[in-house]
């Protein structure tokens, strides 16, 4: 029997052949996992709310996708993307709460679902269409929702058809001793409340009817208002909607 002897220079070229071939697999395998890496972070980037989709399944789907992340980032950052996705997609800003942990965060998002939800429905009632316009929610006080955006608040206004009049014929060159437009919203003079210092304090939004049934109260912070927010740069409106 005879055996043959490969070469030295045999053996060194397998050994590379295998080297390179290991190096090729553990460079896929590599490439596997941050292709998967990059699509679990997508789907966390992109999460959409479903349809009728509860605000803690929401959370919980969230968080249990960073789990599938081999080196997922620390909680406090988790809980901050959570928070920014629940202002996005479903509308309702964690904001002013200081939420040391994911056990925290879903508390909050059951307590809030039920705030919103008190019957035990699949769609929480704000979601609904007389209040479905939504920037935020103070868990502090859990059963009132504030809207902060004037813009949007402004776009109400004008797709009042009684509104718009208004604002069309002010912004015409009309006299209406009754109403003042002040930074792109339209405002009453109430004759009730007068004072010399704070001529804001004078003046009352306009209400737009889809908001009227809703509306108990709102306030409003302007640096000429007399108010707490002095230092802001510009009118805020905020209507609490109950």
């Amino acid at each position: 029997m005879c055996t043959k002897i490969a070469s030295k220079e045999k053996v060194e070229s397998l050994k590379d052949e295998v080297r390179m071939l290991w190096r090729c697999l553990n460079e896929s395998l590599d490439l596997q996992r941050a292709d998967n890496q990059e699509h679990v972070w997508r789907g966390i980037l992109d999460h959409v709310q479903a349809p009728g989709e509860p605000f803690p399944t929401f959370v919980a789907h969230l968080l249990s996708e960073f789990k599938k992340l081999m080196s997922p980032p620390p909680e406090q950052e988790q809980i901050d993307l959570i928070c920014k996705h629940a202002l996005e997609h479903y509308r309702v800003a964690l904001y002013d709460q200081q939420i040391a942990s994911v056990i925290d965060l879903l508390m909050c998002a059951h307590d809030l679902h039920s705030a919103l939800d008190p019957d035990g429905q699949d769609e929480p009632q704000a979601q609904k269409s007389k209040q479905a316009i939504i920037c935020g929610l103070d868990l502090r006080n859990m059963f009132t929702v504030m809207i902060t955006d004037r813009e949007q608040f402004s776009k109400l206004q004008k797709d009042d058809q009684g509104v718009a009049q208004l604002l069309k014929n002010l912004e015409d060159g009309g006299v209406d001793g009754g109403h003042v437009l002040q930074d792109g919203l339209l405002y009453f003079k109430d004759p009730k409340v007068a004072c010399g210092l704070h001529h804001m304090k004078q003046l009352k939004l306009v209400v737009p009817a889809v908001l009227q049934p809703t509306v108990t109260k709102y306030y409003h912070h302007h640096p000429t208002a007399g108010h707490l927010n002095k230092n802001s740069g510009q009118a805020e409106a905020e209507i609490l909607l109950a």
